[in-house]
């Protein structure tokens, strides 16, 4: 029976340092066997290609890489990469595309489009193409790209988003920013800091979420986050990744405190349509969100509207109610029922809208008693 044959062409470099095997070539280099020793630099000029039981070392390509096995590997560097589920990598970086299932790393930089599963790092996450994950989690993340979609986004100390378009469930993290130009929805963000107008769609706090839709603790672990100040654990997280990551932790931030109606806590992020988006999403802020507050059936429509608009109404300033208050005032003023039953979703967005520009949240009061005229002209139809 014939044998392949084995080549060792000229130009390779191979040895030995510390039980670990190197190989060096400006060739393709393919890997079936380690003589035994785990690897130590792996460098091709070329495509690399890889089948071990298990992993190791720094691995490093000018074309594509190839990896078959459980990987535990220091670093990875290519213009592409993909990587099999369940892979743990210290350092990976590629100025193009990153297509993994779970991954867990100490730092991530992709050049291109990143499409993964859980991605959980212990340092720094950054894309700078398009994203499509289940979850990131990281001390920093960093993403630039045209088009960003997962269920969870959260880190440890800063979240920064940019001209991108969002379809996100929860942005979770002390520090989040966000380019202005940003659109599209992300359903919860949550952070310390003041955030500036946006195009995004949605983005209550946590409480403002327990508040008008309930379940925030079951919505945050449904996607496997935590509330601020609460621990973040990382799935099957290597020891030896995150040991020395403990003194990087981020000071305890103060707890956020619940807006009072006489000095409404700052806006997070308000509901403001975006032209273009159709996604279908239950949780985004309109005001078929707003769980009516029901009414007993009897005849004291006009009073009960009537109490409601005027608490609404108490929360403004003489000559400083916006616009959509006053609309809403006129319709049941006149008693107008069902015309305000077609345009109070409008009305809605139109007070949010007020608000945003303000840079201020709508006191608790207004939120209450707009649930509440929602449910009755709703019981009324």
């Amino acid at each position: 029976m014939s044998k392949a044959r084995f080549t060792l062409p000229a130009g390779v470099d191979l040895s030995v340092a510390d039980d670990k095997l190197n190989v060096r070539y400006d060739g393709d280099v393919s890997l079936e066997q380690s003589m035994g020793l785990e690897l130590g630099t792996v460098e091709a000029g070329g495509d690399l290609h890889i089948a071990l039981e298990r992993i190791t070392g720094s691995l490093k390509a000018g074309g594509s890489i190839s990896l078959e096995g459980t990987i535990d590997a220091e670093s990875i560097s290519a213009p592409s990469l993909s990587l099999p589920g369940g892979a743990s990598v210290r350092n990976i970086q590629t100025d193009g595309d990153l297509e993994a299932g779970d991954l867990h790393a100490r730092e991530v930089s992709v050049g291109g489009q990143v499409k993964a599963g859980v991605i959980a790092a212990t340092g720094a996450v950054a894309v700078g193409g398009n994203v499509a994950a289940e979850k990131i989690s990281a001390r920093t993340v960093t993403l630039t790209g045209g088009s960003i979609r997962a269920k969870a986004i959260e880190a440890s100390e800063s979240i920064k988003i940019g001209a991108a378009k969002l379809q996100v469930d929860v942005l979770i993290a002390p520090k989040v920013e966000i380019d202005p130009t940003a659109s599209g929805r992300v359903t919860v963000i949550e952070s310390y800091n003041e955030r500036g107008a946006s195009k995004i769609k949605g983005g209550l706090s946590v409480a403002d979420y327990d508040e008008i839709i309930g379940g925030a603790d079951e919505f945050l672990q449904e996607r496997g986050v935590a509330k601020l100040g609460e621990a973040a654990t990382v799935e099957n997280e290597p020891e030896d990744i995150a040991e020395d990551e403990a003194e990087d932790e981020p000071e305890e931030a103060p707890a956020e405190e619940s807006p009072t109606i006489e000095e409404p806590a700052p806006l997070e992020v308000a509901d403001i349509p975006v032209d273009d988006e159709d996604d279908e999403d239950p949780l985004s802020v309109s005001v078929e969100d707003l769980e009516p507050v029901e009414q007993p059936a009897d005849d004291g429509l006009s009073e009960k509207l009537a109490e409601a608009m005027e608490k609404i109404r108490s929360c403004y300033s003489a000559g400083e109610a916006p616009p959509a208050v006053e609309e809403l005032g006129s319709y049941i003023d006149a008693g107008s029922y069902d015309e305000l039953r077609g345009t109070i979703t409008q009305i809605w967005t139109g007070l949010i809208d007020f608000h945003q520009r303000k840079g201020i949240r709508p006191p608790h009061q207004v939120t209450h008693a707009f649930n509440v005229i929602h449910g009755l002209v709703q019981e009324a139809g």
